[in-house]
């Protein structure tokens, strides 16, 4: 970022802000047809449509003005995710800015009448989306265009219900529209739509516009007799309506009835009040007004006084708006009416007061990046918005200038090029074009793109040139711009033509023309035509390799690209490999799109590693090499990766020797162990490994005194016990109470042997030492935690925390604070919350305040921490502790800052019941919503059944700046769900109607689901679920037009790291263009961000796409829980399996949540844990053995290598095996053998002889596996290792065999497979096709004779014919 800020002079500011509008800095041939959306966009004239019924006559509906019936909307495919996009924009937009763009709201009308997709809070988001929030536009055409889109959507068929009336009629008010109330009502009533009590409110609302008290009265008693109470607003209206008909002292009068009704004037009412006397130039009764309001200490915040001021403005008294202005706070909480009031203002004319407001936007510093300097971003909205209403080319360029003296934004002129890119001004680009170059500001080549595209798209080669021409004032053209927009007209010429073209109109002939002329000879998939030019004049290959990869993607030809890349392969390093960067990119590409696109390439791809290999054309890079590998291992593709492994220079052999672990014993059931004993003894052979084991096994039983029985046995015949038989005897005594003992046992363990006890063994000692009153012995044992350097993973840490709490719970004060000192002085763990909050729980629970705040205070002052916040507010607060409460209120305030004792102090009021005091913390100037903190409240109000105190919140956050209601809808509906509460959940869906809240689809079905479900009448349009039915027009989208470039420019980007730049690029394209990203990219931005170890971005990329409906490919979330397994996150892990089971994903298999969670255990060093997962989830019964994934983890302990957890693991997988559960079994054998550790996978099959007998196809299936994989000797080795060991439990010699000769033959180790031949003829086995195809294609292939008949067809007709046999025999 601070490299971005200091480089205002250099391309990056002045790209990013064309981007955001223009959508451009391409590289690929795809960008022409982009940008042809951006410059031609086909227009949708909003024509009117003949009246369709009663409502078209109660809404006014008129001829639509010019500026509105010439509204260019850009065509899309037209399909639902479109739709979600551009209601995702509108509502991105809305919460940003409090205001929409035009061009928003018309692509969504278009998408919703060209597709006839229409769902009921679509409708409700474009009718409410044509009142203020449209700021651009004025009253008059926001109603036109409101008209509509009401008369086209009725048209389509669509079923209005009483929220879209509702909507309606509140932007007809808000637009100052006259209408009849009484029609509009009449009409409700025809179309069996039912009024509610928010559609009675506006109906007086609309009565008053017209001043027209006696209609709004009947309206009121009809809202009496519904028993239908008479708010704030509908005196406020009431006011309004009074003011209309010049009765002002009517007008007046409702604050009296205001307050005899029990309801005091609020800010709002007396600002309506004032209004009213501004629009009727009495200024004297204004003042006096105002002054009553601060004499009844009625507070105006900036969003009353900002209404006041566009009042004044309008009413033409320029002094008391000034005074208006000065008397404004300027908070960030009033950002949004700051920019909507300044945009109405500049439509209307009064551009000097709109930046008059532009100036009084917060600052926003970015000094925290860069202390040197500080850039401003202000109000780049006023210059957008002028350039929209087309302003003079003078005053727009006066005005940037203003804003950067004025210090409001540094590159003002740049936010004004890009909307004037964007509404194709070409006068006023040129004109800032050169302003910039009088500033010094660089001018890039792409800022012209978009005035290139339309004159390219046409083939207009005289006026390309002619821009190319006048754009070379400013910059040369880049290799990108000349590729895209310049090339593609002249591409019939050659290359001295074109380099002579260019030099006639001033272009420096340099290597861009070269670059841009073999882009597009590859483009065209002309490969070896551009061949021959790289010939006579090299570029970089990174120019060229993003379209080589996308050509030879879709028009492989072999031939052509490896003769291109024989041009580089002379001058390859291991940094510089051409040949390596297009492989490895090719397959990247590739293997995102699925199997399919792979299996498509396989062949292509074989014939072009073939004629790379004849070549010569080498990987020079060994990170590329295994890289290539690793993919074609993947996708078991074992040709090709032979033929790759022949397409190295260099390959480091591994050794693949291991170091041999110790066989150590393991202990079956207690009975057949004793029994086993008995036997032993009376033959009076060497007992000890069966005392060892009984040892262990009485003490995990709890049999301490037969372990020490046994113990003895050990001893007095002289054998010694093991680290894990101490380990086990030290947890027994601590459970039975036997603390000294304990510790004896642990001081022989350690004089005799070099062991350390785990974390679990010194919670059991440290809690045993408290619990008999040796403190300094437990203190003791934090200081051997930290001297014998027992790894804090986070499964130790929690364990700790769990040793400190249980101290506390004991009732020691004093001696907790003790240990938690210790703990942090020792740095057994960071200072975090969680170990501190063991201290308030003591007291949370009892009634010693002062005690409380004793621990508050203590944590506050050496930790600077307070945990358990909200807990020790609501105690305080339910103790009526106010000493106590302005006490920890000011702590809180110095160490977490006043917004977070603020959150603090809400949560604990609302909790408590204290509303009228949670309300005045909302009310406070500055507060803003904080997403993370309202989550917790809802989530907590959720988990402990508090819809009380979330129905309070939810009121409450109706006045707290930019709050995402929709979630705090969802969590009191979710409360309405659970316990079935219709009528609740019915009280939601009124509220929403009254404060004019669109509720999401989400919240809208589940609604529906409960009416339903209690035979409750629906009053609205449930959505239906079209992102499941649609998810796979999602998921798998064409690659064509502007998406595909824009997002194959994301990639791009993240394969050269550049991962901050497409991060930006990815923001901007959701946020404004409308560009949606596909599954690929976002899928690449997982994985790039789970290889940079950012979890936290890559998942939240996920839930993103979970929740847009998007299903993120399976390498990506593999990847995504491989680093949560690694991290040792469990949760992580869970959650994430979780949201993608409820994303209903379930074409493929599931994930394998439970191998990664195993692996997960591993990493934390937690292998009991492991163990029991096993345990706990076979006996579930709810994941089969297979599902499981014990071989991933068996595998990963293995390579570990710690011999105790090794045996455990035997231990677990012999006790299951004894059940009948052998795929554990099965897959420690598998572990072993591909780590190598022959001699344990052969002890293996000793002990559990089932293995070679139960399921030998399994094994045979292990085997086809492990060839699989030969790629070179140490794979053969391992395979011929197998082999022999599995032979005796294998029946049909024949096919294990052909696997090894297979191998052989692959390998061109001739002899070795001929010797198996002769083994299978002395042996007398039925030899196949198969066998005698491998081995005469491997001998002919080394020029040795074939002392057999070949089999004459093809290796791959046998292979089908065995398929198809063994297929048959299995019927």
């Amino acid at each position: 970022m601070s490299s971005f800020l200091r480089s205002l002079s250099s391309m990056r500011p002045v790209a990013q802000r064309v981007l955001r509008t223009c959508g451009v800095l391409k590289r690929g041939a795809e960008t022409n047809q982009q940008f042809h959306h951006l410059s031609h966009h086909q227009s949708l004239t909003l024509s009117r449509v003949s009246p369709v019924s009663a409502a078209a006559i109660v809404l006014h509906k008129q001829p639509m003005s010019s500026s509105v019936a010439q509204y260019d909307v850009p065509r899309t495919g037209g399909r639902p995710a479109d739709i979600q996009g551009a209601v995702n924009r509108i509502q991105s937009t809305l919460g940003r800015n409090g205001n929409i763009a035009k061009d928003n709201l018309l692509e969504l009308y278009n998408l919703m009448t060209t597709t006839g997709i229409v769902s009921g809070s679509h409708v409700l988001i474009a009718l409410r989306s044509c009142g203020n929030a449209l700021a651009e536009l004025p009253a008059a055409e926001r109603t036109q265009l409101v008209h509509q889109i009401w008369n086209s959507l009725e048209q389509l068929g669509c079923m209005f219900d009483t929220s879209h009336y509702n909507t309606m009629l509140s932007v007809l008010i808000q637009n100052e529209h006259e209408f009849s109330p009484t029609e509009f009502l009449a009409n409700m009533e025809s179309n069996d739509v039912e009024p509610n009590r928010a559609t009675y409110q506006h109906l007086v609302a609309g009565y008053c516009t017209r001043g027209d008290i006696e209609g709004a009265r009947k309206i009121l008693e009809h809202m009496k007799e519904k028993g239908y109470p008479v708010t704030e607003s509908v005196f406020n209206s009431l006011i309004n309506g009074h003011a209309q008909s010049d009765d002002m002292s009517s007008a007046e009068g409702i604050l009296n009835i205001m307050r005899s009704a029990g309801m005091q004037p609020s800010a709002n009412t007396y600002t309506t009040l004032l209004c009213s006397f501004v629009k009727k130039g009495d200024m004297e009764n204004y003042g006096r007004i105002m002054s009553e309001s601060s004499e009844s200490g009625v507070t105006l915040m900036d969003r009353h006084l900002l209404k006041l001021y566009y009042h004044l403005v309008l009413a033409g008294q320029t002094e008391e708006a000034n005074n208006i202005q000065e008397k404004m706070m300027k908070q960030a909480v009033h950002k949004q009416d700051i920019i909507n009031i300044s945009m109405n203002l500049t439509t209307l004319g009064h551009v000097e007061a709109a930046y008059q407001l532009v100036k009084m936007l917060p600052m926003i510093s970015e000094a925290e990046f860069n202390s040197e300097e500080t850039f401003q971003h202000r109000g780049a909205f006023f210059i957008s918005h002028l350039v929209k209403t087309n302003q003079p080319v003078e005053r727009v360029v006066a005005y940037t200038q203003r804003m950067r003296e004025d210090g409001l934004h540094t590159d003002a002129v740049i936010i004004a090029l890009s909307s004037a890119l964007q509404c194709k001004r070409a006068d006023m680009v040129f004109a800032l074009c050169r302003r910039m170059k009088e500033d010094g500001v660089p001018v890039r080549p792409h800022y012209f793109w978009p005035l290139l595209a339309e004159t390219s798209s046409a083939r207009n080669l005289d006026s390309t040139m002619k821009i190319l021409t006048d754009t070379l004032e400013f910059c040369e053209p880049d290799a990108d711009t000349l590729t895209n927009y310049v090339i593609p007209l002249v591409e019939d010429q050659s290359y001295l033509d074109v380099v002579a073209m260019m030099k006639s109109i001033g272009v420096p002939i340099t290597d861009d023309i070269t670059v841009a002329l073999i882009r597009n000879e590859i483009n065209r998939g002309r490969v070896g035509s551009a061949a021959e030019i790289l010939a006579e004049n090299r570029v970089p290959f990174s120019q060229l390799r993003t379209n080589l990869v996308s050509t030879f993607s879709n028009n492989p030809d072999s031939k052509g690209t490896t003769t291109l890349l024989n041009v580089y392969s002379a001058d390859a390093t291991p940094t510089n490999d051409p040949v390596g960067q297009f492989l490895l990119t090719l397959l990247e590409n590739n293997e995102t799109g699925g199997a399919g696109e792979m299996n498509n390439l396989n062949v292509h791809l074989e014939t072009l590693l073939k004629e790379l290999r004849n070549e010569g054309c080498l990987i020079s890079s060994q990170a590329n090499y295994r890289q290539i590998q690793e993919i074609l291992t993947e996708n078991e593709l074992p040709g090709l990766k032979r033929i790759v492994y022949q397409l190295r220079t260099r390959y480091n052999n591994m050794d693949s020797s291991r170091p041999a672990a110790r066989v150590g014993q393991y202990y079956e059931n207690m009975d057949s162990l004793e029994e086993r004993l008995a036997a032993v003894l009376s033959d009076g052979a060497n007992a000890d490994n069966l005392l060892r084991q009984l040892i262990s096994a009485q003490a995990y039983h709890g049999n301490l005194d037969k372990s020490m029985q046994y113990k003895g046995m050990l001893e007095e015949n002289g054998g010694q016990l093991t680290a894990g038989n101490y380990a086990y005897l030290i947890d027994a005594s601590c459970k039975a109470g036997k603390h000294d003992m304990a510790v004896e046992l642990k001081t022989a363990m350690e004089s005799n042997q070099e062991f350390i006890l785990d974390m679990n063994k010194y919670q059991r000692l440290i809690e045993s030492a408290v619990r008999n009153g040796k403190k300094d012995q437990a203190l003791q044992f934090f200081h051997e935690l930290k001297d014998r350097q027992i790894p804090m993973t986070e499964a130790n840490r929690s364990l700790l925390f769990h040793t400190v709490n249980n101290i506390a719970q004991m009732g020691d004060v004093e001696l907790t604070k003790t240990v938690i000192d210790t703990v942090f002085e020792l740095q057994l763990s960071p200072v975090t919350p969680n170990i501190l909050s063991t201290l308030p729980s003591v007291f949370l629970d009892g009634d010693d305040v002062g005690g409380l705040l004793d621990v508050a205070e203590y944590c506050i002052a050496k930790y600077r921490l307070l945990p358990r916040t909200h807990d020790i507010f609501v105690k305080f607060i339910n103790a009526s502790d106010l000493t106590s409460l302005q006490r920890i209120m000011d702590l809180s305030s110095e160490i977490r800052g006043e917004m977070n004792m603020l959150y603090d102090l809400l949560f604990a009021f609302v909790w408590c019941g204290k509303t009228e005091q949670a309300r005045k913390i909302v009310e406070t100037p500055g507060l803003r919503a904080v997403a993370p903190r309202i989550k917790w409240f809802t989530d907590k109000c959720v988990a402990d059944n508090k819809p009380a105190e979330l129905e309070t919140f939810l009121d409450l956050s109706k006045n707290l700046f930019d709050c995402d209601r929709n979630k705090i809808y969802w969590a009191a509906l979710e409360l309405c769900d659970r316990g079935n509460d219709w009528e609740n959940a019915l009280k939601l869906w009124d509220k929403s109607q009254e404060e004019e809240f669109i509720p999401s689809n989400a919240i809208l079905k589940k609604l529906g689901e409960i009416l339903l479900r209690n035979n409750q009448a629906v009053p609205f349009e449930i959505p239906e679920d079209i992102d499941t039915k649609e998810g796979d027009i999602v998921s798998h989208e064409p690659n064509t037009g502007k998406k595909s470039g824009i997002n194959r420019n994301m990639r791009s980007f993240l394969d050269r790291g550049l991962v901050d730049d497409a991060w930006t690029l990815r923001e901007d394209l959701r946020n404004n263009s409308g560009t949606p990203i596909d599954n690929n990219t976002n899928s690449s931005f997982i994985r790039k961000f789970v290889q940079t170890d950012q979890l936290a971005q890559a998942r939240s990329v996920f839930t993103q796409m979970l929740e847009e409906g998007s299903r993120p490919l399976d390498i990506a979330v593999n990847e995504l829980l491989s680093a949560y397994a690694n991290k040792g996150d469990i949760e992580g892990l869970k959650t994430t399996g979780e949201e993608w089971v409820a994303g209903n994903f379930m074409k493929r298999p599931r994930l394998p949540i439970n191998k990664y969670i195993l692996l997960s255990y591993v990493n934390r060093n937690d292998i009991d844990l492991a163990v029991d997962y096993i345990r706990q989830e076979l006996a579930g019964g709810e994941v089969s053995e297979r599902q499981l994934g014990t071989r991933a983890m068996f595998s990963r302990l293995i390579s570990i290598g710690v011999d105790n957890d090794i045996e455990k693991v035997r231990s677990l997988v012999q006790e299951l095996s004894e059940r009948g559960s052998m795929r554990q079994a099965y897959d420690l054998f598998y572990a072993f053998v591909e780590h190598d550790r022959f001699y344990e996978a052969e002890k293996l099959l000793i002990d559990i002889p089932m293995i070679k007998s139960a399921h030998p196809e399994w094994i045979l299936g292990f085997i086809a596996q492990l060839s699989k994989r030969v790629a070179d000797d140490n794979d053969l080795k391992r395979l011929s290792r197998a082999v022999a060991l599995v032979e005796p439990a294998i029946n049909d010699k024949t096919v294990l065999y052909r696997y090894l000769i297979k191998s052989y033959s692959v390998m061109d180790q001739c002899d070795n497979a001929m010797n198996l031949y002769q083994k299978l003829l002395t042996e007398g086995l039925d030899i196949d096709e198969i066998v005698k195809k491998n081995l005469a294609e491997c001998l002919k292939r080394n020029g040795k004779p074939v002392p057999f008949d070949e089999p004459p067809e093809s290796y791959d007709f046998y292979a089908q014919k065995y398929k198809s046999g063994r297929f048959a025999g299995q019927q």
